[in-house]
């Protein structure tokens, strides 16, 4: 089992100090553990594989991160916390599914995604890039600002009765 960096014993390692051929597998019922840690399998040497046992009670499931992680891809992999925090992290699943159809099919929205939070993020470059991706989310494929996505959505819901 993978050992919490805060816990006090004399056994703690981090996943990245794993032996090669390691196969190691990581307890936890928050899918916010799922989504840093297929951040990070890139980090880790090719030969640790990394299981997760995620859930609680009748719903525990077993992932394979490291071949969930391979599958999805290096970059889709990186794009998932900031996605996650974006699309309302575990607060609204169901709000999920066409934004993530989007973000796989998207190249660009998923390099934006990638950088955020990382040493090579120029903020002024990518804000553009996620204000679209929000405009996407929202539907609105032809804009690319989020100020304007609020005033068009408001002007749908709100019609002026008295001018």
């Amino acid at each position: 089992m993978l050992k919490s960096r805060r816990s006090r014993d004399k056994d703690n390692f981090l996943a990245c100090q794993l032996p090669q051929g390691s196969t190691t597998i990581i307890r936890t019922s928050d899918t916010d553990i799922l989504v840093i840690m297929l951040a990070n399998v890139e980090h880790l040497n090719k030969s640790i594989r990394v299981w997760m046992d995620l859930g609680v009670g009748n719903a525990r499931r077993y992932i394979d991160v490291s071949a969930l992680s391979a599958q999805l891809g290096s970059m889709f992999s990186r794009a998932l916390p900031a996605f996650h925090a974006l699309t309302g992290c575990d607060f609204n699943p169901a709000f999920k599914k066409r934004p993530f159809d989007i973000l796989r099919k998207s190249e660009i929205f998923q390099k934006a995604l990638a950088d955020v939070g990382s040493d090579r993020c120029d903020i002024q470059t990518i804000f553009p890039t996620l204000q679209s991706f929000i405009c996407h989310m929202y539907g609105l494929k032809k804009l690319a600002d989020v100020n304007q996505a609020r005033f068009d959505i408001f002007n749908k819901t709100n019609k002026v009765h008295d001018t």
